[in-house]
């Protein structure tokens, strides 16, 4: 075990942390006997998880708010234990938190929770994303028409668009800040469709109508504007595109034409 590596040493050590393989360290560790060893492990294990579930609560505190602490401590340590991290980047973790509370079998039946979890993602994402200069109406009033109709837009990199069939952002504003979390909200009483972006130094959750979700998805998808217009306006005809347009564009929904 002397002649490990650096890289194999770390490995040994954080695979012994997250109860993935607490044996193979063992001979790397002072002490008389396994046990004094396991309780030195312990005492850096539960410093990491203790210091990971804060780093997490801080990230989903709407979800540490909707099932309480201690449930949320004892599903974050699951999380850990079956998806530790695995980037040095503080950044990147949790991102797969969201899809953990689909499968874990105590929140597999919580249908909404990873919906909700998804727009406090989108919102840490929105946050650190490249900071990248929206364009204006002028920007768009110097290209001519037709080039502009077959143009593809590209989306700024803070926004994410999210479509939940439950009402997410009501759940989520009902727990914010001094909120007192009594809200009754019915689950049944339809979805919502969000943008999560950036514009400049706060990030806003903006829920949007399905003609202008339906106009940005195409758009996120690389389709011309033309193609991405006309998906909007089978979404609903009702609405006029040219508002909605005009309002993404307000919104600093857009960075670059390109093919124009």
């Amino acid at each position: 075990m002397s002649s490990m590596s650096l890289h194999d040493l770390q490995q040994a050590f954080s695979n012994a942390i997250f109860d993935v393989d607490g044996d193979s360290i063992l001979p790397c560790v002072k002490g008389s006997s396994d046990g004094g060893k396991n309780k030195r492990l312990d005492i850096y294990r539960n410093n990491v998880f203790y210091s990971l579930t804060n780093a997490l609560a801080d990230l989903y505190p709407v979800i540490k708010r909707l099932v309480g602490e201690q449930f949320f401590n004892a599903t974050a340590t699951e999380y850990l234990r079956q998806r530790p991290p695995n980037s040095a980047a503080m950044v990147n973790f949790g991102k797969d938190f969201p899809e953990f509370l689909v499968e874990f079998e105590h929140t597999a039946g919580l249908l909404y929770l990873p919906d909700v979890a998804q727009t406090e993602l989108a919102r840490h994402q929105a946050y650190h994303a490249e900071d990248v200069p929206a364009l204006s109406v002028t920007d768009f009033s110097a290209v001519d028409p037709e080039q502009l109709s077959r143009s593809q837009l590209v989306l700024h990199p803070s926004l994410t668009l999210l479509k939940s069939r439950f009402p997410v952002l009501q759940i989520w504003n009902a727990n914010q800040g001094d909120n007192g979390n009594d809200e009754i909200i019915d689950l049944d009483s339809g979805g919502s469709t969000t943008a999560v972006h950036r514009p400049e130094y706060d990030v806003y959750c903006d829920e949007i109508d399905i003609v202008t979700y339906t106009l940005l998805d195409a758009l996120r998808q690389e389709e011309p504007l033309e193609s991405a217009i006309h998906s909007a306006e089978e979404s609903d005809s009702d609405l006029s595109m040219s508002e909605v347009f005009a309002w993404c564009i307000q919104q600093g929904f857009f960075t670059e034409i390109v093919g124009s």
